[in-house]
Parts: C-alpha cells; structure tokens; sequence
C-alpha cells in the first residue's frame, strides 16, 4: 500500500492475515484501550483498502505450499510467525517475536514496550520458536534483527543468543 496514493501497490496482490489479529485492529473500541502512539488509523486504513483481496485464517493455516503459520501471539493478540520449507531447506520469519538482540533472547517471557498488548500468559508463545529454532538449527529472519536480518538462534543457559548469518556480497 502506498501512502501518497492511499491505494495499493499491488492491486492484484491476495492478503492474508490473522482472523484475530484483523479483529483486534478494527474493533471500534480501540482507540480508547491504547496509548496514542499506538493509534490504529494506519492500519485501519490499510485494512480497509486491502479488504476486497484480504483472506483471514487462523494460527496453524497452510498459506501456500511450504508456507504454513503458527501462533506467536504476545506483542499483538494476533501476531503470527510463518515457517517456510521447501525439500530439506526451511526458515523462520518471526515478526515481532524478538525487537532486540540483548535482552529479546535473552528473556524471551518479557514484553517489550511498543507492544500493543501485553498479557504475560500469552506473551510465552513466542518461547517455542525460540526453543524450536536453537534445536533445529533452523534459519530465523525477522526485520527487527541487526542486518542482514538473518541468522541462528543459540541456546544459552536459560535463555538464547542471536547468531548473525555471514553475509557476502555478489558482484
């Protein structure tokens, strides 16, 4: 979606979001319940421009072949994280699982302050990608990491460490 226009960038583009984490955004009720840094109007916006293409689906829904969701629900009632795997390769995508290396890995339980919504219960569903991650040796990206984004998640005591994957550039 492109600002200047209020249109979309890819017209025929499909969407596809949490069932829940669409309802959390567009509840009229909103406003009142965050701060006002916090307020939707972008992304009411957005979702109201995308709503002809958009398909919601819960946590766990196979969005393509390969590509398949799972709940990490914590820093928005909503958020999910997306698994993609295509013969014997795989990657993590996280979102905003994890928004700083010193203390996200670390301390993977605690909330961090641009959280939309904090429940400690549910901020816990971000434990298993972590977990699942340092075991697999799986490749985890997400666009709060240090570039180039991408690297490998390292069990360490009782929490875990952020691995950078080497990055070369081609010519």
């Amino acid at each position: 979606m492109t600002a200047r226009t209020a249109s979309l960038l890819f017209p025929s583009a499909e969407f596809v979001a949490s069932e829940t984490e669409v309802a959390f955004w567009s509840a009229p009720d909103l406003v009142g319940k965050v701060s006002a840094k916090q307020q939707p109007l972008v992304t009411q916006a957005n979702l109201k421009l995308a709503s002809p293409r958009l398909r919601l689906i819960k946590a766990g829904a196979e969005v393509a072949p390969g590509v398949t969701t799972f709940d990490t629900a914590g820093h928005t009632p909503g958020h999910m994280s997306v698994h993609i795997s295509s013969g014997r390769e795989e990657m993590l995508l996280t979102g905003d699982v994890v928004v700083d290396t010193a203390i996200g890995f670390q301390h993977p339980e605690w909330a961090f302050r641009g959280s939309t919504w904090t429940c400690p219960k549910q901020q816990r569903r971000a434990w298993p990608s972590s977990t699942r991650a340092a075991a697999d040796k799986t490749l985890v990206g997400s666009y709060h990491l240090p570039f180039p984004g991408f690297g490998h998640v390292v069990r360490e005591g009782s929490g875990y460490r952020w691995l950078p994957a080497d990055w070369q550039w081609t010519t």
